[in-house]
């Protein structure tokens, strides 16, 4: 490695993890169900018989095609498409009402997630093949530190501060479009 070469890898694989950092920054996801009934309206019955369903059906949907869709029109353009999948998520948990709206932003979480494998993967057109193990490792640990700090942050303002269960899901609409500042993808 050139000193410029080391230094560009740094900054790329730092604004990378930060996608799955934000991503998975969400002081409100241990708190979805109690949203969804208290502020939604929505019954446990519905819940389950109506609105979790779709996200396996989402899943199994995205799964079968997000392999495709990398082939045609590349990783990059997948990511950024389980990205907007990602904010339609928090647009629709913030803004939609009944179990029509939350099956459909069920069906879009499962759509981000199943993107997950892809951005997973891009890492190794990223790094040269003698960092893979480097480089996966720091990615898989900024995006489950990114799941801890927001669930404790969560915790600690729900649990501990008493604050609306509807600020935590504002917080993780900024935290996800905190992702589309990143210059991850102009490497």
């Amino acid at each position: 490695y050139t000193v410029s070469s080391w230094f560009k890898l740094i900054k790329t694989l730092f604004f990378y993890s930060l996608i799955g950092f934000f991503v998975n920054f969400q002081p409100s996801e241990p708190y979805l169900s109690v949203y969804l009934t208290t502020e939604k309206s929505i019954s446990k019955e519905e819940l389950n018989n109506k609105v979790y369903p779709w996200d396996t059906y989402g899943s199994l949907v995205a799964l079968l095609l997000v392999g495709s869709l990398v082939e045609f029109i590349g990783y990059r353009l997948t990511i950024v498409l389980g990205l907007f999948c990602r904010e339609a998520t928090r647009l629709i948990l913030i803004f939609g009402d009944g179990v029509a709206w939350m099956s459909a932003m069920q069906a879009t979480y499962a759509v981000g997630i199943g993107v997950n494998t892809v951005y997973f993967a891009y890492v190794y057109e990223l790094v040269p093949e003698q960092d893979y193990r480097r480089a996966t490792a720091l990615l898989l640990t900024v995006y489950h530190v990114g799941s801890l700090f927001g669930s404790l942050l969560g915790e600690l303002l729900y649990a501990h501060f008493n604050v609306p269960l509807s600020t935590l899901f504002y917080i993780s609409l900024t935290c996800t479009c905190l992702l589309y500042t990143s210059d991850a993808a102009d490497d």
